[in-house]
């Protein structure tokens, strides 16, 4: 960006002013002073430059990162906001404005992510407490890891994985015992145990009572 012909003429009005001050030619103050100035414009619009480049190579990784679909167009205000501003602070408040923004969508993304993902795998564990489940096969239905999958659902239900599971075969263990149209082998199977034994003694773990005891009100 260059100077006006008539901000130029300012220029050497100072100039001639300061003349005595520095003790050197008019030109050379001049030239010096004009110098001066395009450098800060140029310093100002680079600076401006950079900082638009990465807000938006920043909010392009956190938002492919967090899933969600990133547009370009959605900030074509961007540009004009940028040029418009003349102060460093109004920039730097800017820029970490819309930093934060940023950050802020894909946290809620995240958490909607996790929301889902909690729900199916709440669904999953419903329709196949029967069966030989893991913690694998789970996170595997969801799509995520192993790892990261263990940590949200902790998060989410304030339980680890086994004893959510144990907890849905338990409960509907109960339903089945006060039901009473099944023998404890037909319970023990269909909740998931293929060890009578072992499923009597997780029972009186989390009910505090034998299977037998508690079908029989004891």
């Amino acid at each position: 960006m260059s100077l006006t012909s008539k901000q130029r003429a300012a220029l050497r009005g100072m100039a001639n002013t300061m003349e005595p001050v520095f003790q050197i030619g008019k030109g050379e103050i001049d030239e010096t002073l004009i110098k001066g100035v395009d450098d800060c414009i140029k310093a100002r619009e680079l600076i401006k430059l950079k900082v638009l480049e990465f807000v938006l190579w920043a909010e392009h990784v956190t938002y492919e990162n967090s899933g969600k679909v990133y547009h370009f167009r959605s900030r074509q205000d961007y540009l004009p906001s940028l040029l418009a501003i003349t102060q460093y602070e109004d920039l730097r408040k800017w820029y970490i404005d819309k930093i934060t923004q940023a950050c802020r969508t894909v946290m809620t993304r995240k958490e909607e992510q996790s929301s889902s993902i909690i729900d199916r795998a709440k669904d999953y564990i419903a329709g196949h407490y029967s069966k030989d489940i893991s913690l694998d096969d789970v996170s595997r239905e969801v799509d995520i890891s192993p790892y990261y999958f263990s940590k949200v659902f902790k998060e989410a239900t304030g339980e680890n994985f086994i004893e959510y599971l144990t907890n849905v075969r338990i409960s509907k263990a109960k339903e089945m015992l006060q039901a009473g149209d099944s023998s404890m082998k037909e319970i023990c199977s269909a909740v998931g145990y293929s060890d009578p034994n072992y499923f009597s003694r997780t029972f009186k773990k989390n009910v505090g009572v034998t299977p037998t005891e508690f079908k029989e009100g004891k």
